[in-house]
């Protein structure tokens, strides 16, 4: 026998399996709860859309609040569906894709004939299975934050549309940024996430279609920001001073903390570095680390109207987490989508299309419905204008937001479909201003100490007495015999040459730009041009540049050919032969044809290569202040360099012989020019040759490298001056006179110019 207590626990046990049992019978599935507690109390005709949203994250409740916020605004406008009321059937995808793909086919299964089509969902990993469902169903998929690239092709996603964006469109919104404030040089760092690897490529692309230079694009692992170091460093090596970031919000912060601490990233913690990133790095967490300035995009946000401020306040006054942002307005102007969309094709089109009531909803009815959206669906939802383009993506304008301390500004809006900016506030920048900062280096930086350079330009300014008294002299002493038999003309092209080469000091003495270099040649007369010409870097072929070798010409052919004369006269007078006049004409032609020659080349030149500025970092200075040098191709200019050279020796070997010639040491000169014209022509072989470029190369700073230039240039003008020049001068000054009788032999250069043996100087 049992015992009491025995009998009383099976007695209880069944009464509770049978409570059970009757309470099975009322027990609904979680979908079909879903759907009756959404239901409005209303005795209208029901019209239900299924909609897909992560019910196990806090702000995915939210967006259920949102969606219903929005349903609850339609069926209580007169002027939408007046005869209808609009549902939803809701189903969690716990933001996963095989959650996603469960429910997809769970809701079309069970509601097929009962759906005008889907909301969903938020993540693109989930949005991507849902879309492709949508062919086999032809249930239209519009998504409000699914902004995977991949989703817009219609070959794989036929009845997908959504009112963001994709990744793509924010390639467009970063080119109008960079085109925005006149950025012609940038750089590109991104993670190896699909989107953002997209994201960078399609920008490159667009960039370099619009002629933006990208200095260098570098990538690292996703989820691996903080070991970003080497990518960082490349980036600082290039003298990227505007880099635009692909990446997620932790990696962002992470790389900002590597700038802010890593030693081979100094240069990008300067004030003047830009930062523009995506939507997906512009989030709170970001407000942790000192990335000040920085600016980047996001969907614009609506203004805030009376509408969306009063969703707002109702939203604010229910929610517990206020999760509200872009995905937020775009949730709710989806259900305005579907609504505004049925309404269209029931009222509004002289055929309505049947009433898509609970179980009378085909197949070719959704194909008529999602064309109709795609192709007509256009009006002001709280997130602006709500539109598709050619792939189903909407058309959002976007906003560029300034993160400032702990707070996102919002700055200006652009439009893609009318490429117009609408200016909120000026963006503040790194350095706490409002200067846009600027995509290079630019020549306010050290270049060389303004002690150094004052001192070479007063010293500059002496020397030019010298010639410009020569000058004079030379117009007043004109038709003297010691003048006259020197050639006046070779004097005023020599002088005219040295002042020139004197000129190249309050040159080189400037910061270089892009102006100044179109003047450099690296050899006699380095970044020679005048001041005036140096401004007028818009003539053809960059002519500034040419002074320099024409200016170098100018003077040596006067010394060569003047050379070259005495060397022929004198070697055949030794030999006792018959020598052919040399007039000044045969001068003057043969310096003609040397420059003429000089200046073919040099239209080459010009053709070929354009002189710029090189920007590169001193490795002297700790701090790593860049400095700027002018640069040009070194082979198109060495083959003119050595063409230089060639001429410098074969005039120094000829000043040498003339020295040797018996017949000149027999006549012992009081005015012997000849060995004035060879230690000239010394003087420039020493100065141009040995001391200007190797001194230049093993400079290893630019006071050192501007102070060895400017002594060259200097000293070659100053000697060829007072050789050639001031020894005539004090003769005529002496009242002095050449002439055979006493006992000077020189080559007549005078007006006769016949170049015969005889009356005159040297």
């Amino acid at each position: 026998k049992m015992s009491g207590s025995i009998r009383a626990a099976m007695w209880l046990f069944a009464l509770l399996a049978f409570v059970c049992l009757v309470a099975a019978e009322d027990v609904v599935p979680p979908h079909v709860e879903d759907l009756l507690a959404t239901d409005p109390v209303s005795e209208k005709d029901m019209i239900y859309f299924g909609i897909f949203l992560p019910l196990n994250e806090r702000w995915g409740f939210d967006l259920k609040l949102i969606a219903e916020l929005a349903l609850d605004d339609v069926n209580s406008d007169p002027t939408i569906l007046p005869d209808y009321d609009l549902g939803m059937i809701i189903s969690n995808t716990a933001g996963t894709a095989k959650g996603g793909y469960a429910e997809a086919i769970w809701q079309w299964e069970t509601f097929q004939d009962s759906l005008i089509g889907a909301v969903g969902e938020a993540y693109s990993t989930v949005t991507t299975p849902l879309a492709g469902l949508g062919n086999p169903y032809h249930m239209p998929v519009i998504s409000f934050a699914s902004t995977s690239s991949s989703l817009s092709d219609k070959s794989l996603y036929p009845y997908f549309l959504r009112t963001c964006a994709s990744d793509l469109g924010q390639a467009h919104a970063w080119l109008a940024i960079a085109k925005k404030y006149g950025w012609q040089r940038v750089g590109i760092l991104n993670s190896q996430g699909d989107a953002h690897v997209q994201l960078s490529r399609e920008f490159s692309s667009l960039a370099q279609e619009e002629g933006i230079d990208i200095v260098i694009a570098e990538s690292f692992a996703e989820g691996q920001g903080a070991g970003a170091v080497v990518q960082l460093s490349k980036l600082d090596v290039n003298g990227v001073k505007i880099i635009f970031l692909a990446a997620s919000s932790d990696d962002a912060v992470a790389l900002f903390n590597i700038v802010q601490t890593a030693h081979s990233t100094t240069n990008l913690r300067q004030s003047d570095i830009a930062w523009v990133g995506s939507d997906s790095w512009l989030r709170p967490q970001m407000y942790t680390v000192n990335v000040y300035g920085a600016i980047g995009t996001n969907f614009a946000l609506g203004r805030h109207t009376a509408r969306k401020r009063a969703v707002l306040e109702r939203y604010e006054a229910l929610s517990t987490y206020n999760y509200w942002d872009g995905p937020a307005d775009l949730l709710y102007d989806t259900v305005f989508t579907y609504a505004t969309g049925l309404h269209r094709v029931l009222y509004e089109y002289e055929t309505p299309m049947d009433v898509p009531l609970i179980g009378t909803v085909t197949p070719e009815w959704r194909d008529l419905f999602f064309q109709d959206l795609w192709n007509n669906t256009d009006f002001d939802g709280i997130s602006g204008r709500v539109r598709f383009d050619e792939n189903g993506d909407g058309v959002n304008r976007y906003s560029v937001v300034n993160l400032l301390g702990n707070e996102l500004v919002e700055t200006a809006i652009w439009d893609p479909s009318t490429d117009e900016w609408e200016e909120i506030t000026d963006a503040v920048w790194a350095d706490h201003t409002t200067n846009v900062p600027h995509d290079r280096y630019v020549p306010e930086v050290v270049y060389i100490s303004e002690g150094v350079r004052i001192a070479f330009i007063v010293l500059a300014a002496i020397a030019f007495i010298l010639p410009i008294g020569n000058s004079i002299l030379l117009v007043i002493h004109w038709s003297h015999p010691i003048v006259q038999a020197s050639t006046p003309l070779f004097m005023g092209l020599i002088l005219f040459g040295s002042m020139l080469g004197l000129s190249v000091i309050f040159i080189i003495a400037q910061t270089p730009t892009v102006a100044v270099c179109m003047c450099s040649s690296l050899f006699f007369y380095k970044h020679f041009c005048s001041f005036l010409l140096a401004t007028l870097t818009y003539i053809p072929g960059t002519i500034p540049h040419w002074f320099g070798h024409m200016g170098f010409w100018l003077i040596y052919s006067c010394l060569l050919t003047k050379s070259a004369r005495i060397y022929y006269l004198f070697s055949r007078a030794e030999k006792m032969k018959v020598t052919t006049p040399v007039t000044i004409h045969h001068l003057l032609l043969s310096s003609f044809i040397l420059c003429l020659g000089v200046a073919i080349y040099l239209a080459i030149w010009t053709g070929v290569d354009t002189m710029d500025v090189n920007i590169y970092p001193d490795p002297v200075d700790p701090e790593r202040v860049h400095i700027i040098e002018c640069y040009y191709s070194i082979p198109v200019a060495s083959a003119l360099y050595a063409v230089e050279l060639a001429f410098l020796i074969v005039g120094a070997y000829l000043a040498y012989t003339i020295n040797k010639i018996k017949v000149l040491k027999q006549r012992m000169l009081r005015f012997n020019e000849s060995s004035h014209v060879a230690i000239a022509i010394y003087a420039l072989l020493f100065i141009g040759v040995v001391i200007i470029p190797n001194f230049t190369w093993l400079a290893s700073t630019n006071d050192t490298k501007f102070v060895v230039q400017s002594i060259g240039l200097l000293v070659a003008p100053v000697t060829v001056n007072i050789v050639l020049f001031v020894p005539k001068f004090i003769g005529v000054f002496r009242g002095k006179r050449h002439d055979s009788s006493s006992g000077s032999s020189a080559v007549s250069g005078g007006p006769s110019g016949t170049g015969t043996v005889g009356t005159g100087t040297l």
